[in-house]
């Protein structure tokens, strides 16, 4: 009977842009060699603004950007994937990209979403604000 390892790699782990993919693909390639493998990943990093930030904690500032009726924007996941895909071999990449744009398009609609229910909470507070002053 083999054995099973679940190893879960973080955000850190993944590096900024999927820098240490290749790390990772290694180390899971050495795990193989004496166990079955479930591999788990966490949302990479990202360099924005000079800082490393993680993936996870900029779509959150996008919906919050949403909800207050603020334009969210996907550009820096896009532009991280893209990076990261770049690595994927050429057999694999299209139905990664596939799944890549699936996943940013449904999410580019609910942020989308969410900032129309913003701006209308936003000018109904607005209107009852006025009222409340005259």
């Amino acid at each position: 009977m083999s054995r099973l390892v679940v190893a879960k790699f973080g955000g850190s782990a993944i590096g900024p842009d999927g820098a240490l993919i290749p790390k990772i693909i290694q180390r899971i390639n050495n795990l193989k060699k004496d166990s079955k493998v479930i591999a788990v990943f966490s949302a990479p990093l990202t360099i924005s603004n000079g800082k490393k930030r993680s993936l996870t904690d900029i779509i959150l500032e996008q919906g919050k950007n949403a909800e207050n009726g603020k334009n969210p924007s996907l550009e820096i996941l896009k532009s991280t994937y893209q990076k990261i895909l770049e690595m994927v071999n050429l057999e694999n990449q299209k139905n990664c990209k596939s799944t890549i744009n699936f996943n940013l398009e449904k999410a580019q609609k609910a942020l989308e979403e969410l900032e129309k229910e913003g701006k209308a909470l936003k000018e109904e507070g607005d209107r009852i604000k006025e009222k409340a002053e005259q």
